[in-house]
């Protein structure tokens, strides 16, 4: 059974720390698994910490560098981290 719904469960019903240890489970599977970094680093940034959220998504363009979603998050968190407004 794949994991990834219940992690997106998780998320929306608000269990944060639930479901990043879903998506952790799913890198354990699958260091390269865009989704499971990709919602890490959403779970991150939701926490404060832009620092671990960068490190996810950079993990994830090495793996996926033409991931325009990628992409765009990676710039979001870079935007925050310098202390602009993420967009």
């Amino acid at each position: 059974m794949s994991l990834e719904k219940p992690g997106m469960t998780d998320i929306r019903m608000g269990y944060n720390t639930d479901a990043m240890n879903v998506f952790r489970r799913l890198l354990q599977r699958d260091p390269s698994d865009s989704t499971a970094l990709n919602e890490l680093a959403y779970l991150s940034a939701a926490a404060g910490d832009f620092a671990g959220a960068e490190v996810y998504l950079v993990h994830a363009m090495k793996d996926h560098p033409d991931n325009p979603d990628l992409r765009q998050n990676l710039d979001r968190v870079r935007a925050a981290r310098e202390g602009g407004k993420a967009q």
